[in-house]
C-alpha cells in the first residue's frame, strides 16, 4: 500500500513540476509522512539556463540522497520548482504563490541578483525562511540582509578578495575594468577597486567599460578598452558577453602582453563555451571539477557522472550544497517552524563535497569557498591550471563587523 501511495505521489508531482526525489525510503508503514515542502525559484529559461540546468540536477541528486537516508526529521523533502524567467516581478509573484497558495515550508534558489533581492523582500514580508543559492550581490547578505534570509553562494566581496592578492602582485599600476551593468557586477567592481587600492595604494584606475544587459558589441568593448591604454584589466562579465569579448580580444591580439584578472571565468558554465577562444593566462575564480580529487569531492563527481552521464558544473555543486544546508538547518532546529528554523540555521555546520561549511550566525552567510587559478588551453578546451582551493571563511569580514552592516532587526 505504501509503495502505491508513493507512486501516486510521484505521478502527481511530475505533472505539477514537483520533485520528491526517488520513492520514499523511510518506514514501510501504510501512511507516508507529510513532506517538508520547499519552493525552489530559479531562472530555468533565458540567459541563465546554461547554469541552472546543471543546478537542477545537483538539487535533485541531493534531495534523493536525503530522502533515501530517511529524510529530515523523518519526513521526505518535496520540491516545487518554479521558473522566474529571469524576472524580479515573476520572482515576487511566484514567491507569494508558493507561500500563500502552495503552503511551502521555506523558499530556496534564485540565480539573478535582482530576483534574489525581490524574493528576499517577499520572504521578509511574509516571515518565511529563504535560502538563497546562487545570487552574488553583497546586498543580499549585508546592506539588505534579513533575519529570514540565508545565502550559500560566495558574495562578490569574497570572490574579489580571493583574486585581489594576485592582482596586487602584478607589476602594473594602470587598471581598467569591464563589466555588465547589473547589481552583482557593480558590487564586484566596487569591491575590486577598494581591495586593490588597499593592497597597492599606487594603483590608478584609468577607466571603466560598462555593458548594458543583452547589448554587448565586442568590437566596441575592445575599442573602448584599447583607448584606455591600461596595463591590466579586471573583468566582471560572464556567459555570452564573456565569450564575445574573449573571442574579439583573441582575434585582435588585444590580451597579448596584458594581465587580466576575472571572477567566474573559470567555471565550466562559462569556460567550456569559449573552447579555442579561451583567454590563456587570465587569473580567475572557477571550478576545476575533474582535477579536485579530495575524497568527498571525488565521490560527488563520480555519483553525479553515474547518475547523469555528464559532469558536474558549478551550478550542480551549489545546488547540492544548498540542499545539504537545508537538511542540516532543519535537523538542528528540530522543527519546520520558521522561528525555530532561523535559530537552527544560525551557525549550523554541515559537510559538503569541498569540506565543512558554516552558515554564520552573525550575517547568515555560508563559508563556501572557491578555486583560484589561471586559464590554459588543452586540446582545444579551456582548463584551470595552477589552481588552489580557498576556504571562504578566510575571505569574509569578521562576523561582528558584518553584523553591523545589516539593517536593524536582521540579526534578531
Amino acid at each position: 500500500m505504501a509503495t502505491e501511495v508513493c507512486r501516486t505521489m510521484g505521478a502527481v508531482a511530475l505533472a505539477a513540476g514537483i520533485s520528491v526525489g526517488s520513492l520514499w525510503m523511510g518506514s514501510a508503514a501504510a501512511e507516508v509522512p507529510a513532506p517538508i515542502r520547499i519552493g525552489e525559484i530559479n531562472s530555468y529559461t533565458g540567459p541563465a539556463a546554461a547554469f541552472t540546468a546543471s543546478y537542477r540536477k545537483g538539487f535533485d541528486m541531493a534531495v534523493d540522497e536525503v530522502n533515501k537516508a530517511g529524510g529530515v526529521l523523518g519526513r521526505p523533502l518535496e520540491i516545487l520548482y518554479r521558473d522566474d524567467n529571469y524576472s524580479p516581478a515573476d520572482g515576487v509573484r511566484l514567491a507569494n504563490e508558493l507561500i500563500l497558495q502552495d503552503k511551502v515550508d521555506l523558499l530556496a534558489g534564485t540565480f539573478f541578483s535582482p530576483v534574489a533581492l525581490a524574493v528576499a523582500n517577499v520572504a521578509d514580508q511574509q516571515k518565511k525562511l529563504f535560502v538563497a543559492a546562487e545570487a552574488l550581490s553583497d546586498l543580499l547578505t549585508w546592506q539588505k540582509g534579513s533575519r529570514y534570509v540565508f545565502r550559500i553562494r560566495n558574495p562578490t566581496y569574497m570572490l574579489v578578495g580571493m583574486v585581489a592578492d594576485q592582482a596586487a602582485s602584478l607589476s602594473c599600476t594602470k587598471w581598467a575594468t569591464v563589466a555588465g551593468n547589473d547589481q552583482a557586477s557593480v558590487d564586484t567592481i566596487e569591491n575590486f577597486k577598494k581591495f586593490l587600492a588597499g593592497r597597492k595604494p599606487e594603483v590608478k584606475f584609468v577607466g571603466a567599460v560598462w555593458i548594458p544587459p543583452g547589448q554587448v558589441n565586442p568590437g566596441t568593448v575592445v575599442d573602448s578598452l584599447e583607448a584606455l591604454d591600461a596595463q591590466c584589466i579586471f573583468n566582471s562579465t560572464y556567459g555570452s558577453t564573456l565569450l564575445a569579448i574573449a573571442r574579439e580580444g583573441n582575434t585582435r591580439g588585444f590580451f597579448e602582453g596584458k594581465s587580466v584578472v576575472s571572477t567566474l571565468a573559470g567555471e565550466p558554465e562559462y569556460l567550456d563555451p569559449m573552447g579555442e577562444d579561451t583567454p590563456v593566462g587570465w587569473y580567475v575564480t572557477g571550478y576545476p571539477w575533474s582535477q579536485d580529487d579530495r575524497p568527498a569531492h571525488k565521490k560527488f563527481r563520480e555519483d553525479f557522472q553515474a547518475r547523469y552521464h555528464d559532469f558536474p558544473r558549478m551550478g550542480a555543486l551549489i545546488a547540492y550544497v544548498t540542499v545539504k544546508s537545508i537538511a542540516a538547518g532543519i535537523t538542528r532546529a528540530g522543527s519546520i517552524d520558521t522561528e525555530k528554523m532561523i535559530q537552527g540555521f544560525k551557525g549550523v555546520q554541515f559537510d559538503t563535497p569541498v569540506g565543512p561549511v558554516t552558515l554564520r550566525a552573525g550575517d547568515h552567510q555560508a563559508t563556501f569557498g572557491s578555486w583560484v587559478g589561471r586559464l590554459a588551453l588543452e586540446k582545444g578546451h579551456g582548463v584551470m591550471v595552477d589552481w588552489k582551493w580557498l576556504d571562504g571563511k578566510d575571505y569574509l569580514p569578521p562576523e561582528d563587523i558584518a553584523a553591523a552592516w545589516r539593517p536593524a532587526g536582521a540579526n534578531d
